[in-house]
């Protein structure tokens, strides 16, 4: 009998031991196994915004090359633009224009820089040098500015020599449109006689240096844009041998 008792204590000690180690186990296993999902929402929530801003960092990376090539595309227009034209610019180009293309230059008017766009680019310092002499011509400046001048001259050309003079004016480096031509032919000749406006642009405040027009090739005096002053210089030499 004692020892059916001693028997029946063992057992229940023993449930009562495989109890609270079962207990003890969920308890434990439950506060592991909360930890243990905590620790992975964190861990996720960790990748998610590394993403993010590795998504953050290519787009910072595409916006910053999309900015330098816009920079690149503005400095190309920057540079496209002379700082200043001069008239004597303006004369230089129309001779280069008459010796490249079958033209005549008939009238000749060369119009003063007007402005016509104020940017809201910042202004950089500029030196506009004539002829050697240093001048701050436009110390005042705050923004680069657009101007204008216009050319205005009566020709005489072929059909051909049409087609050239747009295609050169169309093709010339420097920014430079027509603003306006009209043309009438003439029967006598088969030339063609017109009148024609062209507009040249420049840029001021780039900070780029401008240089006098050189003249390479043209004996003051003694030739221009119309091929007469030769002409008339050699007649009067001869007028004065005979006297």
């Amino acid at each position: 009998m004692k020892k059916q008792k001693g028997k029946q204590i063992k057992f229940i000690v023993s449930l009562i031991s495989v109890g609270i180690f079962v207990i003890s186990y969920f308890i434990i296993y439950e506060r592991y196994a909360d930890r243990t999902t905590d620790a992975y929402n964190e861990i996720e929530f960790i990748r998610r915004q590394m993403r993010d801003r590795e998504e953050m960092l290519i787009q910072e990376e595409e916006v910053l090359i999309s900015l330098e090539e816009v920079k690149e595309q503005k400095q190309e227009i920057i540079d496209s633009y002379p700082v200043h034209i001069a008239k004597e610019d303006n004369f230089m180009f129309v001779e280069k224009l008459r010796e490249n293309l079958n033209i005549s230059i008939m009238s000749l008017d060369i119009s003063d820089n007007t402005s016509f766009y104020k940017t809201i680019l910042p202004a950089v310092e500029e030196d506009i040098k004539h002829d050697g002499n240093q001048e701050d011509t436009d110390t005042q400046l705050t923004t680069m500015n657009g101007v204008v001048n216009t050319i205005s001259m009566s020709f005489l050309t072929s059909y051909e020599g049409l087609k050239e003079l747009s295609e050169y004016i169309r093709n010339y480096p420097e920014p430079t449109v027509i603003d306006n031509v009209s043309i009438s032919y003439d029967s006598s000749t088969g030339a063609l006689a017109g009148n024609l406006i062209l507009k040249r642009f420049a840029l001021t405040g780039t900070g780029k240096e401008y240089k006098g027009t050189y003249i390479d090739g043209i004996d003051i005096g003694t030739d221009n844009i119309f091929g007469t002053a030769g002409r008339q210089t050699e007649n009067n030499d001869e007028i004065n041998e005979q006297d």
